[in-house]
């Protein structure tokens, strides 16, 4: 029970697009993250396929850098309501790509014990950070 006790509260926001990917965690500016997408991904993802790489990216480099913890609470901020509902009814995509991703964002937070709750946001600090098109 201490351990569930001594658990942080996080908010987590990200977003994607064909170029690349951005997340950041609140109160935290080292957490603010931006990727282009490798060769592979690179304008051949949708925007909503972008954002689900970025969550799952942006989660997994959280936990890789300690910044979010074993048994920790996440509050992910969601701009795109399509995604948001799916989310947070484990509502299953057609998309196979979209399907992957959220199998492994649930297998990281399963793993490493983290309560994750998904909430709308109008405003997206982690769209500032986007990459952008290389001229």
């Amino acid at each position: 029970m201490a351990e569930q006790d001594s658990a942080l509260k996080h908010t987590l926001h990200f977003d994607g697009n064909a170029d690349g990917i951005a997340w950041c965690l609140e109160g935290d500016p080292g957490s603010h993250q931006s990727r282009r997408h490798a060769r592979v991904y690179r304008n051949r993802l949708s925007t909503r396929q972008s954002r689900y790489v970025a969550l799952h990216v942006g989660i997994f480099w959280c936990i890789g850098t300690f910044r979010i913890r074993n048994g920790d609470a996440v509050r992910v901020m969601i701009t795109d309501t399509g995604m948001l509902e799916d989310l947070k009814h484990s509502i299953q995509s057609d998309n196979q790509f979209i399907r992957y991703r959220t199998m492994h964002i649930n297998l990281l937070t399963e793993q490493r014990d983290l309560t994750v709750s998904y909430h709308h946001t109008a405003k997206n600090p982690a769209t500032k950070i986007l990459p952008t098109k290389i001229a």
